[in-house]
């Protein structure tokens, strides 16, 4: 059980959260955490009878009883009648009540801003005075009673309060007078947008006049979305901006929201059009969207193309737009990020296909605008190229400049095998360098046959004075393709002295039928590589259960090894396994789209959820119970192909670890376990090997209970 302490920040808070109850025992099922009038915290223990928050008893542990625990701070002196049970609360008068609202006892203000409540507008005078209190607790309290009472009486004392000294009671009664909806408070809460109230105060107000919903409120809005100061991109609080945004989106008034669109600064036009895109009313046109992407501020681009992307039918704007910012002398990198972005959302239409095949058959293209273009292309993973595209891509498959061709045929062979026979003269051509000819062997050899020749060459890449890019580029590709039997005998020579680096991708050319003639020599080989302990025991047990016993017994000292390494996991998940109560499938859909797991912040299911981790939309055709618990625990003991993580050390002596989501001619883009995305120019990369961890955390079991856990696997074997 954790807790959180907090303290502002800007108009937020910032939390730091710390443990504070912990226990070893897998009975202990902490529930929930109440204060008692004295102050102290009371821990609520279920004990053996958990299951989902309910007494049910479907897990027979009567000898765990649960409890509660009582946490008081050290040195607390004792509160005497916590509760202010000797208090005649049914003689007290308004005065007395009033003077209880600032009483030490929280029970006791509780109790009195209660009764006073019932006392409706006969309090309201009473309250009204004190707010103007030497005693802030009196003063807060009373503006609480006020919202409570909500009447149009303490509305008007509300509002009056919005000028209060205090700027926790303005705070507060800003929040109140929305949650009334109070119209009358409009011009008040206006007020308090301006640039010299407290942040807090400003945010309070901007959500209440959203939710009191006048569009009189809209240039007042706009107007503190634009304080002095302001340069390119939003340099006051985001959690402000973001009220004042969505307090246009509530309001909606597209008609006076419009006005945004035609002001000077950028920021007010990218929150006007924000507002106007989600606004219930809006009625929003192409012309005005494709009109901002002119502007040099790159927030209100994005926000622009954003818009556009959503509308499969504003592509020709889109094109014009991103035209524009093609013929810029230079673009920095968030302008590629943003052209890139749009180029693949809208790759499958016709407009932009051309806009593409145009700047790549033109001649004044620079060759990082010509990157940029076909890295686009790779991304999107067309299914059908069309004519004039195509030759556009043949034209760059011919470029001279090195960038630019490990780009083309990048993209060439993301297009569905359109470009085989260009890419296969590429990788046989002896006279270009072995980085071009490998980049372009990545994509055919997958499933297909290699001649004597490309199998002779590619073997030749995984000596050891290669380059490690080399080594794992030539193994990806001769464990893809589809080896004759004798090849796979003369790879395991190769075999015997692959390091970490390439012995994962390279034993996939063995994960096939095979007899002893293949698989006695692998096995043999397998026990002198030096990079035999980079194998993971799953893969292991693949590539045996293809071949006869007697391969298995020949690789039996490398099971023992990994066998010993993993016996304590497997202590850990068998325990586990059978602690674990019948789990809910609709409830573990809850925990896996619970940003406390995160589950599908990484791995998608049908239409919803990230693309970092495998697709799980049908995971339990291929995963039972027992499988999907140990990649819960112990994501690292069996990483999904494709999805296995890199280590990297870099030239300026840092080391990242993470997945490779994607790779461009001249960077890859390592996305690390706190999900945080580095772009890494391949010159600053000094080594890169496999990692045996998993970018997926461990301990996610510690953030569920184990309920949860049984739910989230049941949800997930329901998956097919």
């Amino acid at each position: 059980m954790t807790s959180a302490t907090s303290r502002f920040r800007g108009c937020t808070f910032r939390a730091v959260v710390k443990d504070f109850v912990t226990s070893t025992s897998n009975d202990f099922h902490p529930t929930d955490v109440l204060q008692d009038a004295d102050g102290s915290l009371l821990v609520i223990d279920t004990g053996g009878w958990f299951r989902s928050g309910c007494p049910t008893s479907q897990i027979a542990k009567p000898e765990v009883p649960g409890a509660i625990y009582r946490v008081r701070r050290t040195a607390a002196q004792k509160i005497a009648d916590p509760w202010g049970m000797k208090i005649a609360w049914d003689r007290a008068t308004a005065e007395e009540l009033i003077k209880l609202l600032a009483d030490p006892r929280f029970a006791v203000r509780a109790r009195a801003v209660a009764q006073l409540v019932r006392n409706k507008d006969a309090a309201v005078p009473y309250l009204t005075v004190a707010l103007a209190d030497d005693n802030q607790t009196r003063r807060l309290q009373a503006t609480e009673t006020l919202i409570k009472i909500g009447s149009e009486k303490a509305a008007s004392a509300l509002i009056a309060a919005l000028e209060n000294e205090d700027e926790q009671v303005r705070q507060l009664a800003a929040f109140g007078l929305g949650s009334l909806q109070s119209a009358a408070a409009t011009d008040a809460l206006t007020s308090l947008l301006a640039t010299d109230q407290p942040a807090e105060v400003r945010l309070a107000a901007a959500t209440a006049l959203g939710k009191i919903g006048e569009p009189a409120a809209v240039p007042e809005i706009l107007a503190a979305l634009q304080p002095v100061g302001r340069t390119n991109g939003p340099s006051f609080d985001r959690s402000l901006e973001h009220a004042l945004i969505y307090a246009l989106i509530e309001i909606d008034d597209p008609t006076e929201t419009r006005t945004a669109l035609k002001q000077e600064n950028a920021d007010v036009q990218r929150a006007g059009l924000i507002a106007l895109d989600q606004m219930p009313s809006s009625d929003l046109k192409r012309e005005e969207v494709a009109a901002l992407l002119a502007t040099s501020n790159l927030a209100l681009q994005a926000a622009a193309l954003d818009v556009l992307s959503r509308h499969p039918g504003w592509t020709a704007e889109l094109v014009e737009s991103v035209s524009k910012l093609l013929k810029q002398p230079k673009l920095d990198e968030a302008q590629q990020t943003l052209i890139s972005s749009a180029l693949v959302s809208f790759a499958n239409q016709p407009a932009v296909q051309k806009l593409l095949a145009e700047q790549l058959q033109n001649e004044k293209t620079p060759s990082a605008v010509q990157r940029l273009l076909l890295e686009a292309i790779a991304q999107s993973r067309l299914t059908a190229v069309p004519a004039e595209l195509r030759s556009a891509m043949l034209r760059s498959l011919e470029n001279k400049e090195p960038s630019v061709l490990l780009a083309a045929i990048s993209a060439a062979g993301a297009t569905s095998r359109s470009f085989l026979s260009e890419l296969r003269a590429i990788a046989n051509d002896e006279q270009r360098p072995a980085e071009v000819r490998l980049a372009a062997v990545a994509p055919i050899s997958a499933g297909t046959s290699l001649e004597a020749a490309e199998f002779a060459w590619l073997e030749k890449q995984l000596a050891a004075d290669r380059a490690p890019a080399l080594r794992i580029l030539a193994a990806r590709s001769l464990g893809a393709a589809n080896l004759t039997s004798d090849q796979q005998i003369t790879l395991t020579k190769s075999l015997a002295t692959a390091g970490p680096l390439e012995i994962g991708p390279l034993l996939a050319a063995f994960e096939r039928p095979g007899n002893e003639a293949i698989g006695n020599p692998s096995a043999a080989a397998l026990l002198a590589a030096p990079g035999a302990a980079a194998i993971a025991l799953p893969q292991l047990e693949a590539l045996a259960a293809h071949y006869p016993p007697s391969t298995k017994a020949a690789l039996k000292p490398i099971f023992d090894q990994l066998e010993m390494a993993n016996r304590a996991q497997r202590t850990r998940l068998e325990t586990l396994l059978s602690e674990l109560p019948p789990g809910n499938a609709n409830s573990g859909k809850q925990v896996f789209f619970n940003r406390a797991a995160g589950c599908f912040l990484c791995h998608r299911v049908g239409n919803e959820g990230g693309r970092v981790g495998p697709d799980l939309s049908t995971i339990g055709q291929r995963r039972n119970q027992r499988d999907l618990l140990e990649a819960v625990i112990f994501p690292s003991s069996s990483l999904a192909r494709g999805f296995e993580s890199q280590a990297l050390l870099l030239t300026d002596g840092r080391s990242l670890t993470g997945l490779i989501t994607r790779e461009t001619a001249d960077a890859v883009i390592l996305r690390t376990a706190d999900q945080n995305e580095h772009r890494i120019v391949r010159g600053n990369v000094e080594e890169m090997k496999p990692s045996p961890l998993s970018i997926m955390p461990t301990g996610l079991e510690s953030t569920m209970s184990k309920q949860q856990l049984a739910d989230l696997i049941a949800y997930l074997q329901m998956l097919k």
